[in-house]
């Protein structure tokens, strides 16, 4: 008798609540640019992965001693990982010129900046983990193939961290005022002596590896106004019309 009294005060009270989340999701509109942002937290996604096999990659750096095919095997999973980062950065201007359009808009829409943010994290984070293994210089019996195809790897994924930053960056600055470094650092492997190759944040002249500069350049969008002339392929950006340029 008691169930069937409460039968009715549950119908009611379900019905109650139905009709306030749909009160609720009435008022919500769904991005727009939903598709965009799905691919963007795909290649989100994709960059994660990669994070994880280069972690794997650094807790066990190739031994020069155990055969060849011991390196060999490594440094093809590099270089796989540096052409996927490629493709990666592909499909990330693929997307930002579909919404930015052609002459490109410099406000990107502002519910795409938490994807957009996402990607950056996750490039940046590859980058950081290799530069952290490069810097100081590894000791001097890891195999050189093996620094140079993780310096590739390195130098890919801060190339996405630097577009992110720049496509979140594009609006909202003020004319005339400095708005950021902008430009791709030149890699370590370009500098031929010493002195250049030290004077590049994040490289180093190498010992171990006679006449070569290892290491992952600092990107330019983490350097300052002060730092960021001195970073060969770096440059001061100025705002001009609400875009950094």
């Amino acid at each position: 008798m008691e169930k069937r009294k409460l039968a009715p005060v549950v119908a009611v009270a379900v019905c109650f609540l139905f009709a306030l989340c749909s009160v609720a999701w009435a008022g919500i509109e769904p991005s727009p640019w939903k598709p965009e942002i799905n691919k963007l937290n795909a290649v989100e996604n994709n960059l994660r992965s990669i994070h994880e096999r280069i972690t794997r990659v650094l807790a066990t750096p190739p031994d020069p001693w155990t055969p060849s095919p011991n390196v060999n095997g490594v440094v093809g999973r590099l270089s796989a990982m540096e052409n996927q980062l490629l493709l990666v950065n592909g499909m990330l201007v693929s997307v930002m010129d579909e919404v930015l359009g052609n002459p490109p808009d410099p406000f990107v829409p502002e519910d795409m900046l938490p994807a957009l943010e996402g990607v950056r994290a996750a490039s940046q984070g590859i980058a950081d983990s290799i530069n952290a293994y490069l810097t100081p210089p590894p000791d001097p019996w890891v195999p050189a193939a093996f620094i140079n195809a993780l310096t590739n790897v390195g130098i890919a994924s801060q190339n996405i961290a630097d577009d992110a930053v720049q496509y979140m960056s594009g609006g909202g600055c003020t004319p005339g005022v400095w708005c950021g470094c902008l430009g791709t650092a030149t890699s370590c492997d370009a500098f031929a002596n010493p002195t250049l190759c030290n004077a590049q944040a994040g490289c180093r002249w190498s010992d171990a590896i006679p006449g070569s500069c290892i290491g992952t350049p600092t990107s330019c969008s983490a350097l300052d106004s002060t730092t960021c002339g001195s970073q060969a392929g770096c440059r001061n950006g100025i705002c001009v019309g609400g875009t950094c340029q």
